[in-house]
């Protein structure tokens, strides 16, 4: 008792230190959700009426593969982003590889493109080519491919 009546100030202080430390750790903890690990929360609701079915990624990479200088196409689904990846030679017409991307657009349902954001990504096994790699989006809300290089 004697310390705490000569160190008044060093207590408050320590004690409003205190209440600060648990008050923060209370907002830090109540903010996190430990028990939900879905780290796109509620934004893929519905998300079971707009199924994309193995036939159609099925269809898509059967028929781009059959295509001229094609080597390899890769599909892979991000919450609402579908992705595919498709390897060229690259002596392959820029215009042309681009129509690879429409192809697979003109494959899939309206309702999954209009669910679903897009992305096209065209890439050579030549890392010294000056055309590729080209990524095409497409935002659930337009109705094409918008390409960057």
């Amino acid at each position: 008792m004697n310390f705490i009546k000569n160190n008044k100030i060093l207590v408050t202080l320590i004690v409003i230190t205190l209440i600060f430390m648990i008050a923060l750790l209370i907002i830090i903890f109540s903010n996190l959700s430990f028990g939900d690990n879905n780290k796109y929360g509620n934004r893929l609701d519905n998300i079971e009426k707009y199924p994309i079915t193995e036939e159609m990624i099925l269809n898509i990479k059967t028929e781009i593969s059959s295509f001229d200088k094609v080597e390899d196409i890769i599909y892979n689904l991000e919450g609402k982003l579908i992705n595919f990846i498709i390897r060229i030679d690259d002596t392959l017409l820029e215009e042309d590889a681009r129509n690879y991307g429409g192809r697979i657009i003109e494959r899939l349902n309206d309702e999954v493109k209009n669910y679903y954001d897009i992305q096209v990504l065209i890439d050579s096994s030549n890392e010294e080519s000056t055309i590729y790699p080209i990524i095409g989006y497409k935002h659930k809300t337009s109705s094409m491919l918008v390409w960057k290089q």
